[in-house]
């Protein structure tokens, strides 16, 4: 038996003021297996794999049946060995601030400068970071930039407009007898 009557008389007592989902599914499926004796059975019942059940268990057992335990835990590592320093950093960003250059000029600077190889994605991801590059405008706005900077706003009247031909054709077809729309004011 993986556990003895009073560890679940704590489970049970614990679940009876616990409200969160999360929690009371995994515990259900192990008072289940020790209802029904037989954990293969009890994971069969709820759809789980008898891997899941143990896992959440060994959890559960190791936390001394706290229901904390059983919350998903961050998958986020605590520390980044290679993380590139503070300093590097500054130095980046500076060079871009005074020249605008981006990371392949940055980087042959570094080199010259601080005799410090970066590789260009590295560069690159720090810019990005810092938002120090401009997001991308697509083709099509540039274009439109583009007839707007060279011709004007006249060459967007030469298209027709179909929302107000769309409704040109409703109203037409509700026009009253005397020749005025029924929603226009007099």
């Amino acid at each position: 038996m993986l556990c003895s009557l009073s560890e679940i008389k704590i489970i049970r007592n614990q679940m009876r003021y616990n409200r969160n989902l999360e929690i009371r599914k995994k515990v259900i499926l192990s008072l289940l297996a020790f209802r029904c004796r037989n954990i293969s059975l009890a994971c069969q019942r709820l759809g789980y794999q008898r891997s899941y059940f143990y896992f959440w268990f060994n959890r559960l057992k190791g936390a001394n049946f706290d229901m904390k335990s059983v919350l998903e835990r961050s998958r986020k590592p605590f520390s980044h060995p290679k993380k590139t320093s503070p300093e590097i950093v500054e130095r980046v960003v500076s060079l871009r601030k005074q020249a605008n250059y981006g990371p392949e000029r940055l980087q042959y600077h570094q080199e010259q400068l601080y005799n410090l190889h970066l590789p260009k994605s590295t560069i690159g991801y720090i810019l990005k970071r810092e938002n120090l590059i401009p997001p991308k405008i697509s083709e099509g706005y540039q274009e439109c930039l583009k007839s707007i900077a060279y011709t004007g706003y006249d060459s967007f009247s030469t298209k027709p407009n179909l929302f107000a031909t769309f409704w040109e054709g409703i109203l037409s077809n509700v026009v009253s007898h005397n020749g005025t729309y029924p929603l226009s004011r007099q």
